[in-house]
């Protein structure tokens, strides 16, 4: 048996190991904030330490170490914060049973689920609801008037230039104009079409679902329209970086190509094409830079929970400023009139000719959307379609009357849109056909998360920036793949498969060739520093800090995803895994070579639903299992991974086969050897295992309900039966 301080020597060696090997990457030694090693256990008291940092229990229980250090602050794990004492004095909160019912497990746990969420720190909690301006200043609903009102407002636009700073989503003024920021077309008697880069607008959603919601319910489809999307996509748009495994397209190639195509179709002029892209920022952002101006989507989403855990519900919408009027303008609703032009214009209206474009793409025709317009100029205000709207997204609306403006606030929207105050007379001057991203917002924006987005920003800098964060996460993930593929049972067959980039990514530790370095990031192509690390060039390149894989036994059969997510969470310390198909169908399929039948039998047959636990059917994986790493990851996070999947499914001997192993050997060397008599020859044995049509390779027990399994080396059995003593 390998003692226990054994067993701590193994592991500071590998981990000495990895530090030799990443060292210029992993860690943020040279950040404001400091290594990891020295804050992991006092930002999330709840996740394992790094191994140097391990502090006894006695001195945990008795002076209540965490709490005092951050002036009684305590989070539960639904991120409620609140001032408290010692863990082992009772509370007289009547709400702590409420709150800790379902969960009174207090074990260190691995979390490896970043691309699920990211983790909020102590630090960025303690700064937002102890110390920071939400919990000592009035923040009024931003829709009101007077002070309070006012400093919302202020706040969240403060907030709105700090994303678009961030994202690279300014105007680019090139030589045009001084650059300054209260410059705009309409002051320097500019379009945008007269700028290197028109920049982008933001609107604030609930996420990055919602923002597709408003996208896909507001484009102006039209017969002739075509949605294209990559078959592994999370959300039917482009995504800057695939959830299920990390594979990371060359999303500024594939927009250039869309922009080609459209223009090329638009210098025609017989039926135009233009192709509309849509990024799902929302994986990519959340572990590396991103460069709107470079990448030049139409929209692109973002959730920040994904960046910063906290706060939840809240996300934006980028809108190329451009592209403000497609989803602005109001659209028409296509039914039969008493107007002979307007059923003559309808007569026109016919399948026009499509073509592929741009993963991602959205394609109109320019001859449509001229026919629209003369459509819309011919309809009275109550014939243009109408969409729900709430607080805030109407410029006027009676109650009784079917009378309803959109938001549009400015004679002259920044999109450089002309008025439309001559349809219908009006005479307001406010535009009716297209109007600002206002419209687009119902009811009461999230502002206290809004202005919250600050301190998770800081936490950013002090880890000295997004890169750092890029190069610590997927060092870990290279760590990973290297690991997990070197794990062989005793037969030498693979125990772990990898899907996805990752899978062909080359992650031997003595090969770190230079790659090509020409994009830094996505959408960014800025000078590198002249002396990168082959390491660090390396990682640049590779896919993101996600990692999906499924485990298999000795005979090449697959250990369901159900199995390994539930010993995985019952395991010392319990691991935090995401398992299944992720929300993305297309990259699980393709990763487990399912084809359509497949997954509709699955179905059919089988009854198999997303996020069931039907995890294994006809001998083949239904999903896979997927670790992912974040700012807050540590290398301790991996090793347990690692040593989890070797201890319960790895079987290193006494693997009997059909070419018979020694019966003396494996009596020497299986830890699953039976209490049989000598008297049986290796022969009489291994006779019987080929006879046999199931061989017993490993065994678990559950002794106490709801705790985890031990897992059995020795058992006795009934010679006659077989059946265990």
């Amino acid at each position: 048996k390998t003692t226990t301080a054994e067993m701590d020597s193994f592991q500071m060696n590998r981990k000495l190991n990895f530090l030799s090997r990443n060292k210029d990457v992993y860690g943020y030694s040279q950040s404001k904030k400091g290594f990891i090693d020295t804050w992991r256990k006092s930002e999330f008291p709840y996740l394992i330490p790094p191994i140097d940092m391990t502090v006894r229990k006695e001195e945990e229980e008795t002076d209540c170490a965490y709490n005092s250090a951050f002036h009684n602050l305590v989070v539960d794990d639904d991120g409620i914060v609140s001032n408290a004492t010692c863990k082992n004095k009772v509370e007289d909160d009547h709400w702590q049973e409420f709150d800790n019912e379902d969960d009174d497990n207090t074990e260190e746990e691995v979390y490896l689920d970043y691309a699920g969420s990211a983790l909020p720190t102590l630090t960025q909690l303690q700064s937002i609801y102890q110390n920071g301006n939400i919990s000592n200043q009035v923040l009024a609903n931003p829709h009101s008037f007077g002070p309070a009102a006012t400093r919302t407002r202020l706040r969240v636009e403060r907030m709105r230039k700090k994303l678009l700073d961030y994202f690279h989503g300014n105007p680019d003024y090139g030589d045009k104009i001084d650059g300054s920021d209260k410059i705009s077309p309409s002051s320097a008697s500019l379009s945008w079409k007269d700028y290197r880069h028109p920049g982008y607008d933001i609107i604030f959603t609930s996420g990055a679902t919602e923002s597709l919601r408003i996208v896909s319910e507001r484009f102006p489809w039209t017969v002739s329209s075509t949605l294209l999307y990559s078959h592994n996509s999370h959300t039917f748009v482009l995504p800057a970086e695939c959830n299920f495994g990390g594979d990371r397209a060359n999303v500024r190639q594939i927009i250039a190509t869309a922009r080609a195509a459209s223009s090329s179709s638009m210098r025609q002029e017989v039926n135009a094409q233009k192709w509309h892209i849509m990024l799902d920022l929302a994986k990519a952002a959340a572990t590396g830079p991103i460069n709107l101006q470079q990448l030049d989507p139409d929209f692109a989403c973002i959730s920040f929970y994904k960046m910063f855990g906290e706060p939840t519900g809240l996300g934006a919408l980028f809108v190329k400023k451009t592209s403000i009027p497609t989803l602005t303008t109001t659209s028409i609703i296509m039914k039969p009139t008493a107007t002979s032009s307007i059923s003559e214009f309808k007569g026109s209206m016919g399948h026009a000719e499509t073509r592929q474009g741009s993963i991602g793409g959205i394609l109109t025709t320019k001859a449509d959307s001229e026919k629209i317009k003369k459509y819309e100029s011919l309809l009275p205000l109550q014939h243009r379609q109408r969409y729900y709207f709430g607080g805030g997204s109407v410029d006027a609306v009676l109650p009784g009357v079917d009378f309803t403006y959109p938001r549009s606030w400015k004679q002259n929207n920044d999109n450089g849109s002309e008025n439309d105050s001559a349809v219908n007379g009006n005479k307001t001057g406010r535009s009716i056909g297209s109007g600002s991203l206002d419209s687009l917002v119902h009811g009461t924006i999230h502002f206290r998360g809004i202005v919250s987005l600050l301190h998770g920003f800081r936490e950013i800098d002090s880890l000295g920036g997004i890169d750092r964060i890029s190069l610590h996460s997927r060092s870990l993930g290279a760590e990973l793949v290297r690991r997990l593929t070197q794990l062989r049972h005793g037969n030498g067959k693979r125990a772990v498969i990898i899907y996805g980039a990752w899978a062909n990514f080359d992650v031997n530790e003595n090969q770190f060739q230079s790659l090509d370095v020409s994009e830094k990031s996505i959408g960014q192509t800025d000078t590198l520093q002249q002396s990168l690390s082959s390491i660090e060039t390396k990682l640049r390149n590779a896919p993101g800090p996600t990692v999906a894989f499924n485990v298999y036994r000795h005979d090449n059969s697959p250990v369901g995803y159900n199995e390994v997510s539930k010993l995985a969470a019952l395991d010392h310390p319990p691991l935090q895994l995401r398992t299944g198909c992720f929300c993305n169908p297309g990259a699980c399929q393709e990763a487990l070579h399912l084809g359509d039948e497949d997954v509709k039998n699955n179905f059919l047959t089988s009854g198999h639903v997303c996020g069931d636990h039907h995890d294994v059917i006809d001998s083949n994986p239904t999903g896979a299992i997927r670790a992912s790493f974040g700012k807050g990851s540590i290398w301790e996070d991996l090793d347990a991974l690692v040593v989890f999947i070797e201890k319960m499914f790895v079987k290193k001997y006494g693997l009997v086969d059909h070419d018979a192993v020694s019966y003396e050997k494996s009596l020497e060397k299986d830890d699953f050897n039976f209490d049989v008599q000598k008297k049986d020859s290796p022969e009489e044995v291994s006779f019987r295992a080929r006879k046999c049509d199931r061989i017993l390779s490993e065994m678990y027990i559950f002794p106490i309900k709801s705790c985890a399994a031990m897992r059995v080396s020795r058992w006795k059995i009934n010679r006659r039966t077989g059946r265990l003593a």
